[in-house]
């Protein structure tokens, strides 16, 4: 994903840290594509979660069919035991991944 996110995400160091469960290591994941993610330093809590979000992502990218991922589960999930910054970062994950999925399912 080229463009502001790929100026904004260069200009971070390579680790920062905002105490979201490391669900900040997703959207660097998610704008980087250089960046290497170790699912171990997501919390437990959510790795289930991000463990399905990774496996679409994959999915989207290497032409397979695809499975159907519920994202709302994962945000009511957030709501429901998250803290207020976690559940910040759960918005920004899901935003992300449905606006980058639709610009390119445009293309």
């Amino acid at each position: 994903m080229n463009g502001s996110s790929k100026v904004l995400i260069n200009t971070l160091s390579n680790q920062f840290e905002f105490n979201a469960s490391g669900l900040e290591k997703i959207i660097r994941w998610l704008l980087d594509d250089s960046y290497k993610l170790h699912i171990d330093k997501i919390s437990e809590k959510y790795r289930k979660f991000i463990a399905k979000i990774i496996n679409y992502h994959n999915q989207f990218f290497a032409y397979e069919d695809m499975v159907e991922v519920n994202f709302e589960e994962f945000k009511n999930y957030a709501y429901r035991i998250g803290n207020s910054r976690e559940i910040l970062f759960v918005d920004i994950i899901l935003s992300v991944l449905k606006k980058r999925y639709l610009i390119l399912a445009l293309n």
